[in-house]
């Protein structure tokens, strides 16, 4: 059969499994290849905005340290960007209330919520939190910290972890975000000058 064959069928056969061959090297290895690339470098733009966000921490840490040296100075900073309550636990409903807000505002989808003990900071001051897992795509999460990060409340989140979830079946990638959050309270037992309304 193959001596049947005339040299224009041969060039013909041997065109088409080139072309086949082609086809399936562009559909099982350059393609998959190209989805993995945009992959990487969507995750070294995380990595990035992170880097940048840790590096402004630091950066910024020396201007803290400088208001902490003088307790005046501190509250007349903090004042407008800490809750106002009387009883310091009221306000980690109020950090609750600011985040779930944040949240819905950026389709993330709240786990789990546990307080965290608050913590005296100096005299007029003390810290509230809260440890939290949220789920999102990446822009999600990202949305939900670039809110956090512009509010007109001081916050402070730490230890931020991200995970893949377990129901990533379609073409958006769904993410577990676990972080610690806390905001400020002023005392108002020690400062009698400040508003008695939270914001």
């Amino acid at each position: 059969m193959r001596a049947s064959l005339s040299y224009r069928d041969r060039r013909a056969a041997i065109g088409g499994t080139i072309g086949v061959a082609i086809i399936l090297g562009y559909a099982l290895v350059l393609r998959p290849l190209g989805s993995h690339a945009a992959d990487l470098r969507q995750r070294r733009e995380i990595a990035q905005e992170i880097l940048l966000r840790y590096r402004g921490t630091l950066a910024a840490r020396g201007g803290y340290q400088l208001a902490v040296d003088s307790t005046e100075t501190l509250l007349q900073w903090l004042a407008p960007r800490a809750f106002v309550v009387e009883q310091p636990g009221r306000a980690v409903g109020h950090l609750i209330q600011l985040l779930e807000r944040a949240a819905d505002g950026n389709s993330v989808s709240i786990v789990r919520e546990v307080p965290l003990p608050a913590d005296s900071v100096g005299l007029s001051l003390v810290s509230v939190g809260a440890t939290v897992e949220v789920e999102s795509d990446l822009r999600g999460v990202l949305g939900l910290l670039r809110t956090l990060e512009t509010t007109d409340k001081l916050l402070h989140v730490s230890h931020l972890r991200l995970s893949r979830t377990d129901e990533n079946t379609g073409e958006v990638e769904r993410l577990r975000a676990s972080f610690a959050i806390r905001g400020f309270v002023v005392n108002l037992e020690r400062v009698s000058d400040v508003e008695t309304v939270p914001r």
